[in-house]
């Protein structure tokens, strides 16, 4: 009975989709573009943007405390997290 009522749903649904399925593919097509379009734009566009930073130097390396790791700013006296000092010897510089 269930393969049946199977059938009949899948028949039926052909027929109701019999009249759109040019529409379909051809959304499909477009869609399946401009997602080639948007990741192929993205990936030219973030190595550009890798290269830009590493030839200006811009690349901003995190400043981390040496004792537990939190992500410091270069204004800190100490660190949030643990209290530990931080000076220009404990924090490696970052160039």
């Amino acid at each position: 009975m269930e393969s049946v009522l199977k059938s009949l749903f899948k028949h039926e649904l052909k027929v109701i989709l019999a009249p759109y399925t040019d529409i379909i593919v051809i959304l499909f097509i477009i869609g399946l573009i401009g997602y080639a379009i948007y990741y192929f734009y993205n990936k030219t566009n973030t190595k550009e943007i890798k290269n830009s930073d590493i030839n200006n130097n811009n690349i901003n390396i995190p400043l981390k405390c040496p004792n537990c790791g939190l992500e410091v700013s270069p204004e800190d006296k100490f660190c949030l997290k643990c209290g530990t000092a931080l000076t220009s010897k404990t924090i490696p510089s970052s160039k």
